[in-house]
């Protein structure tokens, strides 16, 4: 799922509903403000419905001989959800590796086979040979500040976001109690559509085989 911008989430809201596709009237400056009140909208109707995570699949990565931990993780990863394995330089399939609790202790052999996750990141025991890991990951869509430069909106409101920008510009800057009404029910309409779609979505990710636990500090209970 490519990423929400929030250019493009304000040049619909200028384009569609405002009627200043120039923002001459209705600049990102001056929609800025709007946009971050709706965002927040989106975020805490994802929370009220269990959805404010999903998953995607990070650039595959080498593992080198002998080394015992994944490098530099996804900067918007949440925790793993399950990692692959094949060798390095090869264009055959990967196999899916094994998630424990506590690496075992043997000796290594030419595939990595476990993995675990700890506040350390995710470890190995180590292979004697090079192999390229593709990780699939939970991601957290929810950024904790967005600005008019927001690049990645994450989750996918485009259309709810628009609506509910040129709303509150219509209510709080033309006093236009009618045209925000209006845009407020095509938003209202657009979120019942988003929320129902994401929800299928995550009825369909797969399940971790062992509990999150923590991480960080943090909970991972939604």
């Amino acid at each position: 799922m490519a990423a929400v911008t929030a250019a493009s989430v304000l040049l619909e809201a200028q384009t569609v509903y405002l009627n200043d596709a120039s923002g001459a009237l209705f600049s990102n400056t001056i929609l800025e403000p709007f946009l971050k009140s709706a965002y927040e909208d989106f975020r805490n109707e994802c929370a009220l419905n269990g959805i404010s995570e999903g998953y995607r699949i990070a650039t595959p990565v080498t593992i080198a001989i002998g080394a015992v931990t994944y490098g530099t993780l996804p900067t918007d990863i949440l925790l793993p959800l399950f990692l692959e394995e094949r060798v390095s330089g090869s264009t055959g399939l990967y196999t899916q590796m094994k998630e424990v609790r506590f690496l075992p202790d043997m000796a290594q052999s030419t595939q990595l086979t476990y993995w675990t996750w700890s506040d350390t990141g995710i470890r190995f025991v180590g292979a004697t040979q090079a192999n390229q890991v593709r990780l699939t990951y939970y991601w957290d869509f929810t950024p904790n500040t967005v600005d008019a430069t927001t690049t990645d909106l994450r989750g996918n409101g485009r259309a709810f976001l628009s609506a509910k920008v040129a709303a509150k510009a219509h209510k709080f800057i033309n006093q236009n109690d009618a045209l925000a009404a209006d845009c407020n029910a095509l938003a209202e309409e657009q979120l019942k559509k988003i929320i129902g779609i994401m929800i299928r979505n995550r009825q369909s990710l797969p399940v971790r085989q062992q509990p999150f636990g923590r991480r960080g500090g943090r909970s991972y209970n939604y």
